[in-house]
C-alpha cells in the first residue's frame, strides 16, 4: 500500500503529458492490479488444521517410531517399515498446510461465451 501512495504522490508531482508521468501511470496500474490480486489471495488464505494435526502426528509418531527402532537395533529394525511412510506422508504434509494447501493454487474459472462457442 506504501508503494502505491508513493507512486500516486509521484505522479501527481509530474508535469501532465510528460513521457514519464505516462510510464508512472502504467507503472501505476500494473502497481494497483498486483495489489488487488494480493488481497484477493490473502481473504482466500487458509489453513486447514485437521491436516496440519495429522501431518504434525504422522510426522511425530513416525520419527519417534524410527528413533526407537534404531537405537533398539536388532529385531525392532522391521518398524521402519511403518516409521518411513509416516515420516514422508506426516512431514510434508505438515509443511504443506502450513503453507496453505489448496488455498493457494489458482481458482478454475469458468469458461467465458468464446471458449464454449469454440469448443
Amino acid at each position: 500500500m506504501e508503494r502505491l501512495k508513493a507512486e500516486i504522490e509521484a505522479s501527481e508531482a509530474l508535469p501532465a503529458g510528460s513521457v514519464a508521468k505516462g510510464t508512472l501511470l502504467t507503472q501505476l496500474d500494473a502497481t494497483a492490479s498486483k495489489y488487488a490480486e494480493t488481497c484477493k489471495h490473502e481473504d482466500t488464505f487458509r489453513r486447514d488444521s485437521f491436516g496440519v494435526v495429522l501431518g504434525l502426528i504422522f510426522g511425530g509418531v513416525g520419527i519417534a517410531l524410527g528413533s526407537w527402532a534404531a537405537l533398539a537395533g536388532g529385531a525392532y529394525l522391521w518398524w521402519w517399515v511403518l516409521a518411513i511412510p509416516l515420516i514422508i506422508f506426516g512431514v510434508p504434509g505438515f509443511f504443506y498446510e502450513m503453507a496453505g494447501g489448496k488455498s493457494r493454487e489458482a481458482p478454475a474459472t469458468a469458461p467465458t461465451s468464446s471458449d464454449a462457442a469454440s469448443a
